[in-house]
């Protein structure tokens, strides 16, 4: 397998003001290739975690938007420009232990997470945000909004992962080798070609693109035995179901038939009937790095009908 080193080192995304074609109702358009990289942003910003790495683009109300493990910022740099288009300034930061920060000390738990990414906004001076997660990084927003509430005007999540104390007990008995198997190095390399294929094969069952399936290997290879820190944290995490419940903030539940957390989303709307809810028509485990353009549209909705705050 060939790997791009521009991919490897971030897939970068552009952001621009608000185009003519966008005020007169015409879809907003992703950049490609090299062009994302113009007006992104990158640094680090110190927390009780350590370093985070991230990477900002445009101006205007704030989005934080977390990742899933083990993908790291990249997974947000085709919706950072619309994002950018639409009037609004976001954040991505690589959590502790993926992409580009390092790894966090000791036994984390999820609320140490929750901290953490209250450090990135302190960092950059941001008093309040919409929190946006996906999958390991919706059980941060979650978390994040129950813990912290007034540095929050609302949350979206894509893939909750609200499990039961027996789930969580039965994650945990097979973590190690399901969750967070050591990364065995080959002389031939194949360690990686193995890898892309799982991806493809059984994360991905083949529905999304090639170069999804590439930045997730990679994803996995920058984390490689860090990831064990976020995933730990997730499943000995007792109180997801009361940090929603807890959550003042307004709320958009995102998903798809064939993500892997599908079900779980569900319950959670039952626990936040309140929550608006969206369903997108496919899209699985790479839907925001496949289909950047409905899922901006589904979001930037949500953010049109709050409080526009800075």
């Amino acid at each position: 397998m060939t790997v791009d080193r521009r991919k490897v080192l971030g897939g970068l995304a552009l952001a621009t003001s608000l185009p003519a074609a966008q005020a007169m109702g015409k879809p907003l358009r992703a950049p490609t290739g090299d062009k994302r990289q113009a007006s992104e942003r990158r640094g680090y910003a110190d927390g009780p975690m350590g370093q985070t790495h991230y990477r900002v683009q445009g101006d205007g109300p704030v989005v934080l938007l977390l990742h899933e493990t083990p993908w790291y910022s990249v997974q947000y740099t085709k919706v950072q420009p619309l994002l950018a288009q639409a009037g609004f300034r976001s954040i991505a930061p690589d959590t502790p232990g993926s992409g580009f920060s390092p790894a966090p000390g000791g036994d984390p738990s999820l609320h140490d997470y929750a901290a953490q990414m209250i450090a990135v906004l302190d960092a950059l001076k941001v008093k309040r945000a919409t929190i946006i997660g996906d999958h390991t990084g919706a059980a941060i927003a979650v978390r994040l909004a129950a813990a912290f509430p007034s540095r929050v005007e609302g949350i979206v999540t894509y893939g909750v992962p609200l499990y039961s104390d027996a789930e969580r007990r039965d994650r945990l008995g097979r973590f190690n080798s399901t969750y967070a198997p050591p990364l065995r190095l080959r002389e031939d390399g194949t360690h990686l070609s193995d890898r892309f294929t799982y991806v493809r094969r059984v994360i991905d069952m083949e529905t999304g693109s090639l170069e999804a399936v590439q930045e997730s290997t990679v994803s996995f290879m920058l984390a490689a035995d860090r990831q064990w820190h976020a995933l730990h944290a997730v499943f000995t995490h007792p109180t997801m179901a009361g940090d929603l419940r807890a959550v003042r903030a307004p709320g958009l539940f995102l998903s798809s038939a064939d993500d892997s957390l599908h079900q779980r989303t569900l319950q959670a709307r039952a626990l936040r009937p309140d929550f608006g809810y969206h369903a997108f028509n496919g899209g699985g485990p790479h839907l925001v790095y496949d289909q950047p353009q409905p899922w901006s549209e589904a979001v930037t909705r949500f953010l049109g009908t709050l409080p526009r705050a800075r």
